[in-house]
């Protein structure tokens, strides 16, 4: 199949190979390196940011339980009143939209049924606990802001169900990065072996085909120097019509060339 092709052809045919498979094996490697990059950024963003967020959340639930406390235990001014409540307010704020931000990366239909009823939960606090401002220190009006401060609880409640979600879902997209690493490796492995081998095969075959010609021309060197003139040359298929013409006039010095215009 190669016979009629040069030399020169037959190394650059091999160099053109090689340089295929290793373009295969840089592209599988650049596919596959984007791929962790995303599962990275994947993990940063859906997960580490929303644990940030989270995590601020839990802070403002603690502070809102301090305040109820301060609020059901000590008998406060209606300034010192306003003042409690206003922060109880502003943590029911940054809740509010620490929430917002998680409902934005967390997809998962857990997070988004649990996100739903804290939104609802947390316009239902915002009233109560705006009311408790107008409510003096009687034990009826304790009572009241008990029972006006214990809806805060239920937000407690609903983060419980956010938190366990996120962690699941760092697990998730882990699993899910780990598989890709292991599907790059086995791909990798693949791509080497069968690289190695077709261009081994080729580099055998096509330094067979450079070698037999090689071989033949010098065991006829050998042969007409011990004087052996009974083999005739092997001329190559590609030779060109004035080399096929030069061989039919060398061809008729030997003797064992009795009819060179049909041999030749």
């Amino acid at each position: 199949m190669l016979e009629n092709l040069s030399v020169r052809f037959k190394i650059l045919l091999l160099t053109v190979v090689m340089l295929f498979i290793m373009v295969i094996i840089a592209g599988v490697g650049i596919y596959y390196n984007s791929q962790s990059k995303q599962a990275v950024d994947d993990l940063y963003s859906s997960n580490l940011m929303t644990t940030q967020f989270l995590n601020d959340a839990n802070n403002q639930i603690r502070a809102l339980d301090v305040d109820v406390a301060y609020l059901l235990l000590k008998n406060y001014s209606p300034e010192e009143k306003k003042i409690l409540v206003a922060d109880m307010e502003g943590a029911l704020a940054a809740i509010e939209g620490d929430v917002v931000k998680v409902k934005e990366i967390d997809k998962s239909e857990r997070a988004q049924k649990a996100i739903s009823q804290m939104e609802t939960s947390l316009g239902e606090v915002k009233a109560k606990v705006k009311s408790v401002e107008s409510l003096g220190n009687s034990p009826e009006e304790r009572i009241k802001a008990f029972e006006a401060l214990s809806s805060v609880s239920a937000i407690s409640g609903e983060m419980s169900v956010l938190t366990p979600d996120n962690v699941f879902q760092g697990k998730l997209l882990f699993g899910a990065n780990n598989e890709a690493y292991d599907r790059s490796i086995k791909i990798f492995l693949a791509i080497i072996v069968l690289g190695l081998a077709l261009g081994t095969g080729i580099a055998l075959y096509i330094a067979k085909d450079i070698v037999s010609p090689l071989k033949r021309t010098v065991a006829g060197l050998n042969n007409v120097a011990e004087g052996d003139l009974t083999h005739e040359p092997r001329r190559s298929p590609r030779s060109s019509p004035a080399a096929r013409m030069k061989s039919a006039r060398w061809c008729r010095q030997w003797p064992s060339c009795r009819n060179p215009c049909t041999r030749c």
